[in-house]
């Protein structure tokens, strides 16, 4: 190694000891700290921050600023961050493409997230698409799944599938979570489902296909997510027998799914969303027979049960190695 022959030729002027050399040859065999996750992970917050930021600032000063200078500035970084991404990214393939080169993937991310924006602020401030908003939207979506696909890149796909569950108002808050406000209509939550379905199926499509067969593990998690939370706050409405049919289904389906592709994550969230079904379902059974004060006794009883249960069946996931 080139310390080593540092150190020997150090040794060899009598400008160190032997002991010395031989310290100075273990500090330098020493296994390196890899810094790349931490790096990447600040590119990626990065950005958030910087597109976060042109927004706060596009707010800030929409009186003080044309519109057309605004827009020109937002169209200008996004052209910039697609020119500096296309010549730095591997050519288009449908199988898996890598890339050396990070800042050019995160140029693509931000380069698709301010063209959002500019999306956005046109059909604000022009009405583009008429009074139609959800139609930006599904442009946005649309422009995501195409550079997704041309440059092999998975956050954008992610970026592409949010849109489209925006555009068909499928939207999500920790506030809306606790109040029971996840979706407006219970209409909705099967358009939803129908959404997360239609997902799985372009899923199994692409695999038979050989097309960005790599995608499958974004596909299925957001499908996973949209299918069991819509289908968990329509079983808090009245008619909640078609949701139930459709959580059964998925979960099925999923728990098929990490059986072959040991997904520890999936089957983490999998156990949750089957955990939080079979509370809805035990919370409604107990609410005929009218045992309100019994339930709230057993209750901590049944959280035990349950907390117990999801460990029990995680161990036995990993040491199985199902």
């Amino acid at each position: 190694m080139p310390s080593e022959k540092l150190s020997e030729r150090l040794l060899a002027h009598n400008l160190i000891t032997p002991e010395q050399a031989t310290q100075i040859n273990a500090q330098q065999n020493k296994d390196r700290f890899p810094v790349k996750t931490e790096i990447l992970f600040l590119l990626f917050t990065g950005v958030f921050l910087f597109c976060g930021g042109a927004g706060l600032i596009v707010y800030k000063n929409i009186n003080s600023l044309s519109h057309l200078a605004i827009l020109s500035g937002i169209l200008l970084l996004t052209g910039l961050c697609f020119y500096y991404a296309h010549k730095n990214l591997p050519p288009f393939s449908w199988q898996k493409t890598s890339s050396d080169k990070p800042i050019a993937d995160h140029a693509l991310l931000c380069g698709n997230m301010l063209a959002g924006i500019f999306i956005a602020y046109t059909q604000n401030q022009y009405a583009v698409f008429g009074p139609y908003n959800d139609l930006a939207t599904l442009s946005a979506s649309m422009i995501y799944f195409f550079f997704a696909y041309r440059y092999d890149h998975q956050g954008v796909l992610s970026l592409a599938i949010a849109a489209l569950c925006a555009f068909i108002g499928f939207s999500i808050s920790p506030y809306g979570i606790f109040r029971n406000h996840i979706l407006p209509a219970g209409t909705l939550a099967y358009y939803a489902i129908a959404t997360g379905t239609a997902l799985l199926l372009w899923r199994t499509y692409t695999i038979k296909q050989g097309f960005k067969s790599h995608f499958r593990f974004t596909f299925e998690n957001f499908a996973l997510h949209i299918i069991a939370i819509a289908g968990i706050a329509n079983l808090l409405r009245p008619f909640w027998y078609p949701a139930l049919i459709c959580l059964v289904a998925a979960f099925l389906f999923y728990y098929r799914l990490t059986s072959g592709n040991r997904s520890l994550q999936m089957f983490t969230f999998l156990l949750i969303y089957i955990y939080i079904t079979a509370t809805v379902l035990v919370g409604k059974f107990v609410s005929t027979l009218d045992l309100d004060r019994s339930a709230i006794y057993l209750s901590p009883v049944y959280f035990a049960l349950l907390i117990y249960s999801f460990i029990r069946n995680i161990k036995t996931f990993k040491n199985s190695g199902v």
